[in-house]
């Protein structure tokens, strides 16, 4: 599925680009709450000791609060801009969390396996227990729809299996060397997640499809987390310091030196306000301010965004009229149609000045264009489980 990063604000984003609002990553350093700008300046504990390390963490933009997970301690809240520190389920919460205030869902890995019940910590059931065979791993809810996805290393005989578990019951599995704990992350915009099973980092997109092996970083990581409007990828060194890498695994930049006990969690201003809404056929950014822009609405459809060969749309990668119609030298303007023509990069006819939302829409296929590769591997769908 070919995607465009949506534009929340894009105007405004692009014509004052210095004036967009950095997003914000948030890691736990002992029992304190740390929070820094995703460039890794401007590093400050927002939150005391609470009893123990913090090892799971995750942000709900839409109550703008951060969830900590302590082993042995509980599950708390705090404001993202820091203060009070809030209990919300006593005595459980381990090493992995994840919460969607909208959809009523907190979900926690601790030693009994993977649990969810509403927002408040109510309704606890046991969705994967934990045993000699079975490593549950991350967690991370889809912010638009409300369904878990969770990762799983898994001793079948003598094989040892690494799995993705989807919604629905179903599971992407490959034999793997797999004896840490796994490590997923969900962007929920681009509509793909991002997992870790030792040295094996995956990509693959929420209906299963379009599964790709991307390049491992060369060091441990303990959680991943992504920033929903960049697209980049948040991981731990080890616990010694903070990495992140762009979405096709390329670009690892070391952004600060820091003990890092657990998990990551990214806040991106940008997009507060808004959210995912996927009906199953069309994805779709909404915003408080009125503001809408379609995700996907589709592979092969026409016209429309990001309809794989529709036209005319943006990202029609066949289509035309489109901007960037890379290799459409004869062809017409229009908006990312691979193979029409003339546009920005089209090398052809000069075209008007790009609307802000056409730049940032450009940017965004430029960014995408490394998953062409053909040599990549790709995986149809999940395999309903046995």
């Amino acid at each position: 599925m070919s995607v465009l990063r949506p534009l929340l604000a894009v105007a405004a984003l692009v014509a004052a680009p210095h004036a967009r609002a950095s997003g914000k990553v948030f890691f736990g350093s002992g029992a304190a709450l740390f929070r820094g700008d995703t460039d890794g300046t401007d590093v400050r504990s927002i939150a005391g000791a609470i009893g123990a390390p913090l090892t799971g963490l995750a942000v709900d933009a839409a109550t703008r609060q951060v969830y900590l997970s302590a082993v042995g301690a509980g599950i708390f809240q705090v404001s993202l801009e820091g203060g009070a520190v809030t209990g919300v389920v006593p005595g459980r919460g381990g090493d992995f969390l994840a919460v969607d205030v909208v959809h009523d869902r907190l979900c926690f890995v601790d030693g009994a396996g993977l649990t969810c019940g509403d927002s408040l910590g109510d309704n606890l059931r046991l969705l994967e227990p934990a045993n000699a065979n079975t490593i549950v791993g991350q967690v991370a809810v889809d912010t638009a729809t409300g369904e878990v996805y969770w990762a799983v290393v898994q001793q079948v005989g003598p094989a040892t299996r690494c799995e993705i578990r989807f919604p629905l019951g179903t599971t992407l599995s490959q034999t793997c060397n797999g004896t840490g704990r796994p490590q997923l992350a969900i962007d929920a915009v681009a509509r793909r997640l991002v997992a870790r099973f030792d040295a094996d980092l995956v990509a693959v997109d929420l209906d299963g499809s379009d599964f790709v092996d991307l390049p491992d970083p060369a060091y441990v990581s303990h959680a991943l987390s992504i920033d929903p409007l960049e697209g980049r990828v948040f991981l731990d060194n080890d616990g010694l310091g903070l990495h992140s890498i762009r979405a096709d695994g390329t670009g690892d930049t070391r952004l600060l030196d820091a003990i890092i006990d657990g998990s990551t969690a990214v806040f991106q201003p940008a997009l507060l306000g808004c959210t995912v809404v996927d009906d199953g056929v069309t994805a779709t950014l909404r915003c408080s301010d009125g503001t809408t822009a379609i995700i996907d609405d589709g592979s092969d459809g026409a016209p429309g965004i990001d309809g794989d060969d529709g036209a005319p749309g943006i990202d029609g990668d066949d289509g035309a009229p489109g901007i960037d119609g890379v290799d459409g030298v004869d062809g017409a303007p229009g908006v990312d149609g691979d193979d029409g023509a003339a546009g920005a990069d089209g090398g052809c006819a000069s075209t008007p000045a790009l609307a802000p939302w056409a730049v940032l829409a450009l940017l965004w296929r430029r960014r995408r264009q490394g998953s062409s590769d053909p040599d990549r591997r790709r995986y149809r769908g999940p395999r309903s489980r046995p």
